[in-house]
């Protein structure tokens, strides 16, 4: 029951990550913070690379909590068809 929490969560935070890296590539692309003191288009740069890494390590983790799902689902239903053979 746990995994299926986490799995929701890092879905979320996987999207989250994908939001972050469309808003840094469309004011990356449109020069929405060219003459901005706090934010450079270095750091847009940045925010923007930063977001691809996060969406793909967070679906790496959805992935492999996925597939730990799945895995103990088989076994179950593996062990409910040996008590039926027998």
């Amino acid at each position: 029951m746990k995994k299926i929490n986490w799995i929701s969560v890092l879905s979320m935070l996987r999207t989250i990550a994908l939001l972050i890296w469309v808003l840094a590539f469309f004011s990356f692309k449109f020069g929405w913070f060219d003459d901005s003191e706090f934010i450079t288009s270095k750091l847009v740069k940045d925010i923007r690379n930063l977001g691809v890494i996060s969406y793909l390590i967070l679906y790496l983790f959805e992935l492999r909590l996925t597939v730990k799902q799945k895995n103990d689902e088989i076994a179950k239903l593996k062990t409910k068809l040996l008590v039926y053979e027998k």
